[in-house]
């Protein structure tokens, strides 16, 4: 299990760079602690059913799939407003 916390947590910081953050902003945009983000970017928890609906919310053209399984794109085409494709 901790493989996939590390997986989560290194999807997680490419994710904020993607969206120019540091981990202070990021928290505050999702209204979670710093140290929750640090504890997943470092691999020591995973990602919550909550913290996943509260990005989804913020970020709506996150793909969730990707965050979670690193399968597909990091965000979905808001040009085209398709899904990306997932294996």
């Amino acid at each position: 299990m901790q493989h996939f916390h590390i997986d989560h947590g290194i999807r997680l910081k490419k994710l904020m760079k993607a969206l120019d953050l540091n981990q202070i902003e990021f928290a505050k945009s999702v209204g979670v602690s710093q140290p929750s983000i640090s504890k997943i970017v470092n691999g020591e928890n995973s990602l919550s059913a909550e913290l996943l609906t509260r990005m989804a919310v913020e970020y709506p053209t996150l793909n969730l799939h990707w965050l979670i399984t690193g399968s597909g794109e990091m965000f979905f085409d808001v040009q085209t407003g398709t899904q990306p494709y997932v294996q």
